[in-house]
């Protein structure tokens, strides 16, 4: 949450037009650099779904009000999305047989598993990783010839 939505958040009203300004110089400033911060993390989440179909995955899973979004229906093989940004958000769900999905960040040059699992066919995995820019990844692997679904989405 930035100065502007914090103040927003607290008091109910708009921010002040100073405050909006000093913000935006600042963002327009600003160099990112990495820093320590703890990062907010979700726990994987499992739903037992009937056979979801390619609707149903973007229905729930592919919507929009996101900076970006990413949604891959009836895939084989390996997908992933990489990119530097504020929060990324991933959903998968293989249909016909067992996937692996993996969110992870890179941090001081080294990349940091946030989840690494096994998705049953028939399940849907929730994995997220916000709280500080840095580079992220939704990778789902190991599904050579299964049928999945794969959704990425977040804030710049």
């Amino acid at each position: 949450m930035n100065p502007v939505e914090l103040y927003k958040y607290v008091s109910g009203n708009d921010a002040p037009a100073q405050l909006v300004e000093a913000y935006e110089a600042t963002v327009k400033n600003h160099t990112p650099a990495d820093r320590f911060e703890k990062e907010l993390i979700g726990e994987a989440q499992s739903e037992n779904t009937p056979q979801m179909s390619a609707t149903t995955f973007q229905n729930n899973y592919c919507y929009s009000g996101w900076d970006y979004l990413y949604c891959w229906v009836n895939r084989t093989g390996t997908s992933y999305v990489q990119n530097y940004k504020f929060s990324m958000h991933a959903n998968s769900s293989p249909y016909r047989g067992t996937i692996r999905h993996r969110l992870r960040y890179k941090s001081w040059g080294s990349w940091h598993t946030v989840r690494d699992f096994v998705v049953l066919q028939n399940q849907v995995s929730y994995i997220y990783s916000s709280g500080t820019w840095r580079t992220r990844e939704s990778k789902v692997f190991e599904a050579s010839g299964d049928g999945y679904h794969h959704s990425i989405r977040g804030t710049n």
